[in-house]
């Protein structure tokens, strides 16, 4: 007990040698949050035209997601796809986290990876969604069928901020 002080200042000193630690609301390295977003343009629904491949959304296809803002600020997203392997529709809803410290663009869910909008058209039709990495990324459209030009800037513009467009996978959307 007599060491208790000391080892606590050994801790403090251990933990500011060391680099910065990544936490849950980091982005992925190159990229920020986009400048435009506004709550009440980005709700709705949102149509998965592409993603990098992840091992939560593996052999689903025809996603559609739902932005939900509720009363309390706090955000409900639900997904929506066909999961191929087993024939049927399958379904995901979340709820936010409702943390002072979060930027708006950003959700937060307990014991899940989080979502962060990095860049938004000026008409708010399209997206680009990742999570804390480089590892998971999700170009969005407000329709089934996109302008392909559209999805075409989305993605040179994720490829600038560092995204694996080699890996990027198109997929089937349910009208």
């Amino acid at each position: 007990m007599k060491n208790l002080p000391s080892m606590a200042s050994l801790l403090c000193l251990l933990a500011l040698s060391m680099p910065a630690c990544k936490t849950i609301t980091d982005l992925p390295i190159g990229t920020h949050l986009a400048e435009n977003f506004e709550p009440s343009k980005f709700e709705g629904t949102w149509y998965q035209i592409a993603r990098v491949p992840n091992k939560a959304e593996a052999g689903i296809t025809n996603v559609k997601t739902s932005y939900v803002r509720q009363p309390d600020g706090r955000w409900q997203v639900a997904d929506l796809g066909w999961k191929n392997e087993y024939g049927r529709w399958v379904s995901r809803t979340k709820l936010s986290l409702n943390r002072q410290d979060t930027e708006p663009g950003t959700f937060l869910f307990r014991f899940n990876e989080p979502r962060h909008v990095l860049a938004l058209d000026p008409t708010f039709k399209y997206a680009i969604v990742s999570g804390s990495n480089l590892k998971l990324l999700w170009i969005l459209a407000r329709t089934p069928e996109p302008n392909p030009e559209a999805v075409q800037l989305m993605l040179e513009q994720a490829q600038g901020m560092g995204f694996p467009l080699e890996e990027i996978t198109f997929l089937p959307v349910q009208k």
